[in-house]
């Protein structure tokens, strides 16, 4: 499920033509925002994830649909690599720091986890329903490719948050991920560590 959030959060940011120059080029970041060639990756990925993630995770004998997601998920790095990633990876990273006890069915149970791909999808419905306002036409435009069927063609800036995170939340049911941060484990005494953490 890693190539949907990877790909989202490229399509969704902030443009580079938006970005400040840096004083120097050598202040300047790796990764300096999404850009037209950026879109054009992320879009593929998320059609082919919207399109293979769950024939994917469903059957692991699907060879057609593994393919698929492997080249969503090679778009996806690609895409990201030249942008970078924003506010749901920057969450993940303490979300598997400081697991306690969740262990997830198809992994080793000896050890806590959770895995990365789960870490960063937990949080993304809020991290979308938050984002939406910067950029409300590349939300709707990411659930219509990630496969909505709710009504996005002339749907207005107010739908995108409810659109994209409705869209991913079906997504995450249909594939067992944990619904939230509370799925894995994390109840209000966390928040303030996760937080930190971010």
């Amino acid at each position: 499920m890693i190539a949907g959030p990877h790909a989202l959060e490229s399509y969704t940011a902030k443009p580079y033509s938006r970005r400040a120059a840096s004083a120097t080029p050598f202040l300047r970041p790796m990764s300096q925002g999404a850009n037209p060639w950026s879109d054009i990756g992320c879009e593929a990925a998320l059609k082919l994830v919207g399109r293979y993630l769950e024939r994917t995770v469903n059957d692991a004998s699907d060879t057609a649909a593994r393919d698929q997601m492997t080249y969503a998920a090679t778009l996806a790095g690609i895409a990201f690599g030249n942008f970078g990633v924003h506010l749901t990876h920057g969450m993940a990273y303490s979300v598997a720091g400081l697991v306690r006890d969740y262990r997830p069915a198809g992994y080793p149970q000896d050890e806590p986890m959770v895995p990365q791909g789960m870490s960063v999808i937990v949080n993304a419905p809020s991290v979308f329903r938050f984002t939406a306002s910067a950029c409300p036409q590349g939300h709707i435009h990411g659930a219509h490719c990630l496969g909505s069927e709710v009504k996005v063609k002339g749907a207005s800036d107010q739908d995108a948050a409810e659109i994209l995170a409705g869209q991913l939340i079906k997504m995450m049911k249909a594939t067992g991920i944990p619904n939230g941060i509370g799925g894995v484990g994390y109840g209000e005494a966390g928040v303030e560590a996760l937080t930190k953490g971010a």
